[in-house]
């Protein structure tokens, strides 16, 4: 069915870099040679940045008292956080106790 489906596409979309790539160089190599035109890659829209700072705006809030609210734009800013691992958390910040505990464990 997927190869009917490329057959008959306009575009094949791959929702992440790395996964246009995938079907590109392996699945479905022989259509990307075919129809180079076709593929291409957009995302979602959703980013992890964004989902986190939408979903969680207390741990965004903490996140963002911590390193600054850059990584809301950018990403691998997230990585200052390493720094503040051990660190106590005073006063309130409109997050539940669990969350930062939570949240630090998978750093």
């Amino acid at each position: 069915m997927a190869y009917l489906a490329i057959v008959g596409s306009f575009s094949i979309n791959g929702v992440a870099a790395l996964h246009s790539e995938l079907l590109k160089q392996g699945l479905f190599r022989d259509f990307f040679e075919l129809w180079p035109h076709k593929f291409n890659n957009k995302t979602n829209g959703v980013t992890q940045r964004r989902w986190l700072a939408w979903c969680n705006p207390g741990l965004s809030r903490l996140i963002s008292e911590a390193i600054g609210a850059g990584w809301i734009t950018d990403l691998p800013q997230l990585h200052r956080l390493v720094s503040h691992i051990g660190k106590r958390i005073s006063g309130p910040v409109g997050v539940p106790p669990s969350e930062p505990a939570r949240f630090a464990w998978r750093l």
